[in-house]
C-alpha cells in the first residue's frame, strides 16, 4: 500500500493501531518522491517494493487517479485505490474536513479501504491469474 498527500497520510496514521488490532496486515511505505525513491540502491528499492508487490497495490492519495505516485501500477490498483478524485468529480467544497470526508480520505474510509484490500487478496490475485490464464 502506497499513501502520499498529507491529509491522506494523516489519516492514515491515525488508524494505523486499529488496523493492527483488527489483524489487518499491509505494508505501508510513503511515497513523498518516486524521482527520490529512483536513486536508491537497487537492493533498497526491491526491499521496499518489490516488482510483484506493483500487481498488488493500493494507493491513498490526496492527489488523482490519472497520476499514481509510483508508475507501472497493476490492473487492479484503480478499483482498490482511494483518491480524492474516486468518483471522476470535483469535491464540493466546503470546510476542509467535509472535502476530505466527500474524498473518502477521512480515517474511517481509509480504515474501511485497506480492510477491504487485505480482505480481498486471494481474490484479487485469483482475479489476475484467469487474465494470465
Amino acid at each position: 500500500m502506497v499513501v502520499q498527500g498529507s491529509s491522506s497520510t494523516v489519516n492514515l496514521l491515525k488508524e494505523l493501531k486499529h488496523l493492527d488490532e483488527a489483524g489487518v496486515n499491509v505494508k505501508v511505505i510513503a511515497a513523498v518522491s518516486e524521482d527520490l525513491f529512483d536513486r536508491q540502491p537497487e537492493a533498497y528499492r526491491r526491499s521496499m517494493l518489490p516488482p510483484e508487490a506493483y500487481y498488488d497495490l493500493m494507493v491513498v492519495s490526496t492527489g488523482t487517479r490519472r497520476m499514481w505516485p509510483v508508475r507501472n501500477v497493476g490492473p487492479l490498483t484503480d478499483e482498490y485505490s482511494l483518491t480524492s478524485d474516486w468518483d471522476n468529480n470535483w469535491r464540493t467544497g466546503g470546510l476542509e474536513v467535509e472535502v476530505i470526508e466527500e474524498a473518502h480520505l477521512d480515517p474511517k474510509s481509509i480504515f474501511a479501504g485497506i480492510e477491504r484490500f487485505a480482505r480481498e487478496r486471494e481474490q484479487r490475485m485469483a482475479s489476475q491469474r484467469e487474465l494470465l490464464g
